[in-house]
């Protein structure tokens, strides 16, 4: 099976606050796009259809 994965990075002088924002709009990418985000705090959420 074949994965395709989307990779943001950021500097390693980034702070809290550029985390949070990072976090905010990985999320939204991962809600259009119906798939898993990886956070950068480590956490991981899913945005998959549920099923009925």
């Amino acid at each position: 099976m074949e994965q395709t994965y989307i990779q943001i990075t950021l500097p390693e002088s980034s702070t809290f606050g550029d985390k949070g924002k990072a976090n905010e709009f990985c999320k939204l990418f991962a809600k259009k796009l119906q798939g898993e985000l990886h956070l950068f705090n480590g956490r991981i959420m899913y945005y998959y259809p549920r099923k009925q």
